[in-house]
């Protein structure tokens, strides 16, 4: 119970760090760094996203494209049939020439029928990954467009953008400047530190009111935390030793992954170079052999083989210049292009 005799004091104090060494400052920068680091992993998960939507693109090319070559060679098929069924009539040609020719016909159809479900399948896959309907638009000559429009010069600028603005690099950073921010407020924190103390306050003490205001300056200092203390830094200093680890190896993957990417672009270029000369090649052959037909010297059947291996190599092209498509836009995500 209150009585006259009795001490009943009410106030508020305000304790204000005023020399903390920058241990609130440091602790602040870590957790800021350390969200950072979070935002910059989620551009690192937009990127695999990228990945599998470019794969798709990639193979939709691919698809549409093998389709195109089957489609151009049935109609080349249906041509030769029309003109070989009147040289059976004439009786300058054979029916077992006629019959070769509807027997490739069958199975260019059976082809394109595969080729179909293919590009269907493909224009599904990529209408998932992006939520869009519309897949009309792709085409090579877009990829192509892409590439050159991102692409670096040499491979050191293709080093330097990797290292400068792909995601993981950058959050591995972000994590290291928090875990450096961590350890300089483990330092700071063993340091003692100097507080503003303000109150406001008042009561009775033996009967009399009395004004209990007023302000000082304490000193504090962990004087019995000192082993905790030292063992939580060196836990801290330890962590950071890991991660600088972490981080160097990071980098080195990626440098190591630019470069093979550099390379193997430069091989697929040669090898779609020399594929596209075995198409040009393949054509002249076609035209010899029709050449020979109309002379006599050759066959139908002669011209169709050949130009059988001219669309198949001109398949090979597709084939292998779907694996340069991936290369490349591979090699751009690497330098964190595509986001």
């Amino acid at each position: 119970p209150f009585t006259l005799d009795s001490t009943q004091v009410l106030g508020v104090a305000v304790d204000q760090p005023l020399i903390d060494w920058g241990k609130t400052r440091a602790e602040v920068q870590a957790a800021r760094r350390l969200a950072e680091a979070q935002l910059a992993l989620v551009d690192a998960t937009r990127l695999d996203i990228a990945e599998e939507v470019t794969t798709a693109y990639v193979t939709l090319v691919r698809e549409v494209e093998l389709l195109e070559i089957l489609r151009r060679q049935l109609s080349d098929l249906r041509e030769q049939v029309g003109g070989l069924q009147a040289q059976v009539n004439a009786g300058v040609a054979t029916r077992v020439e006629l019959r070769k020719v509807e027997t490739e016909i069958s199975l260019t159809q059976s082809e394109i029928a595969r080729g179909e479900y293919q590009v269907i399948r493909a224009e599904q896959q990529l209408q998932r990954l992006t939520g869009s309907q519309q897949s009309s638009n792709v085409s090579q000559e877009a990829l192509e467009q892409f590439y050159l429009a991102f692409r670096a010069q040499t491979l050191d600028e293709a080093q330097t953008r990797a290292q400068l603005n792909h995601p993981e690099i950058i959050a591995f950073s972000r994590r290291l400047a928090s875990k450096q921010a961590e350890v300089l407020a483990a330092q700071r924190g063993r340091f003692p530190g100097i507080n503003l103390r303000g109150q406001l306050a008042g009561g009775w003490r033996n009967g009399e009111f009395g004004d209990e205001s007023g302000i000082s300056l304490n000193l504090s200092a962990p004087l019995y935390q000192g082993n905790r203390l030292f063992a939580e830094q060196k836990k801290v200093e330890e962590e950071l030793k890991g991660l600088q680890q972490e981080y160097v190896f990071e980098l080195e993957r990626l440098v190591e992954n630019v470069t093979f990417g550099w390379n193997n672009i430069s091989s697929l270029e040669r090898s779609v170079g020399q594929l596209q000369q075995q198409v040009r090649q393949n054509l002249s052959r076609v035209n010899d052999v029709e050449e020979e037909r109309r002379a006599g010297l050759a066959t139908t059947g002669d011209v169709i083989d050949a130009k059988k291996a001219w669309f198949r190599s001109q398949e090979l092209v597709v084939d292998e210049m779907s694996r340069l498509n991936e290369a490349r836009t591979m090699h751009l995500l690497d330098m964190g292009t595509v986001q």
